[in-house]
């Protein structure tokens, strides 16, 4: 009897492990819809994504024209897919096409995109993908390995041309007042630039020609203190 009740015991804990989930490479990766078409493909079959669901190495994650989708990749590292974009599914994920929004927690994330390799750790940029790659830089900073000009920093970006090389160097970063991304990020310089170009009109209709400089410099000069 006290055999049998052993055995018992031992072939259903056999019974529970064979029913767990297997873990593997692909574990903790993630899509979540956000908005329009998401599509998920393996291989030759593809299907819609509507709501939560894991993917594996190798899948090919899909936007429509008005999608946008999560791809959570464990350690809060994830990208945000903007619309009509292609990402390779991986823990090194590749952007295929389109724009996506990389945030690395602590944990360091690797991006790839056509020739250029995207490396940082507790930072959020975006990776455009078309003819040439750009890379911009909302916060923290993120290295384009091999290419020779150091990490970029906040608020900067560089254009990576085939082979690798960033030929331009870094540039200030772009922003568009209509891009979301932009505007969630940087919604408070976006204004205050908006500010200041209404200022600089009405010091331009206010004062002669070529006296908008010297204006500006005299507010200047009262409004910050000698060091």
């Amino acid at each position: 009897m006290i055999w049998t009740r052993a055995a018992a015991v031992a072939l259903a804990g056999l019974a529970v492990a064979s029913c767990a989930p297997s873990s593997g490479p692909g574990d903790g990766l993630r899509v979540v819809p956000l908005a329009g078409e998401v599509r998920v493909a393996d291989g030759d079959d593809s299907f819609l994504v509507d709501e939560d669901v894991s993917v594996s190495p190798g899948d090919l994650l899909t936007t429509g024209a008005g999608g946008r989708a999560m791809l959570h990749l464990g350690s809060s590292r994830s990208l945000e897919l903007g619309g009509l974009a292609q990402v390779r599914v991986a823990n090194e994920p590749e952007v295929v096409r389109g724009s996506v929004l990389a945030t690395s927690g602590e944990s360091s994330l690797s991006v790839r995109a056509g020739d250029a390799e995207i490396e940082a750790a507790g930072s959020v940029f975006r990776v455009d993908r078309g003819f040439s790659v750009t890379v911009a830089v909302y916060r923290g900073a993120a290295a384009i390995l091999g290419s020779g000009i150091g990490a970029l920093s906040a608020l900067r970006q560089a254009v990576v041309v085939s082979g690798g090389a960033v030929p331009r160097g870094p540039r200030p970063l772009a922003v568009r007042p209509d891009h979301p991304w932009d505007i969630r990020l940087l919604g408070s310089a976006i204004d205050l630039g908006i500010d200041l170009v209404r200022l600089q009109r009405g010091l331009t209709r206010a004062l002669p020609p070529g006296a908008e400089d010297t204006a500006v410099l005299r507010a200047l000069a009262d409004t910050i203190p000698p060091r």
